[in-house]
C-alpha cells in the first residue's frame, strides 16, 4: 500500500490570518512574502519504516517562480531519531523501490535514504529545457 503524506503541524500567519483562506489572493498579496509563526510540517514514512521524510513550510513568497512555498526537507532515521538536512532540495518523495527521489538545482536525483550512503544518481537534468507556447490546433480555435 502506498504511503501518503501526513500533516503533523500548524502554520499561523503573522498579520492577517483571514487573508490565508481567501482565494484568489488579492493582487498585492502576490508581491509579498508571508512568514509563518509556526512551521507547517508534513511527514511521509519510508516503506520500510526506517526513515521519515519531513517537509517543513516556513513562508509563502508570491514573487517566486516555480511555486510560492518557501520550505525545506529533512530526513530522519527512526532508529536513531537523528535528522539530516537536505540542503537545496525543492521536492522529495519515496519511489516504488524505496529510493529517495529529489530535485535540486533543476536536476532530478535518486539515492538511498541511508545517511552512510553517499551514492546518488542524477536521473535527469532539466536546466536546458525552456517553456514554449505550443501551436493551437485549428479545431481548438473555433467555438
Amino acid at each position: 500500500m502506498a504511503q501518503t503524506w501526513r500533516y503533523e503541524g500548524i502554520a499561523l500567519p503573522v498579520g492577517r490570518p483571514e487573508v490565508v483562506a481567501t482565494w484568489p489572493f488579492p493582487l498585492d498579496m502576490r508581491q509579498t512574502r508571508w512568514e509563518v509563526e509556526h512551521a507547517e510540517v508534513w511527514v511521509k514514512i519510508h516503506p520500510s519504516s526506517r526513515y521519515v521524510l519531513r517537509w517543513t513550510l516556513h513562508a509563502y513568497d508570491f514573487r517566486r517562480n516555480g511555486g510560492v512555498e518557501v520550505s525545506d526537507y529533512t530526513l530522519q532515521g527512526t532508529a536513531t531519531g537523528e535528522y539530516s538536512a537536505l540542503p537545496g532540495v525543492t521536492w522529495a518523495e519515496w519511489d516504488h523501490r524505496g529510493r529517495l527521489i529529489y530535485t535540486r538545482d533543476g536536476q532530478l536525483y535518486a539515492g538511498s535514504p541511508a545517511p552512510t550512503a553517499t551514492a546518488t544518481t542524477m536521473l535527469a537534468d532539466f536546466n536546458d529545457q525552456r517553456p514554449y507556447e505550443p501551436a493551437t490546433p485549428a479545431w481548438a480555435r473555433r467555438w
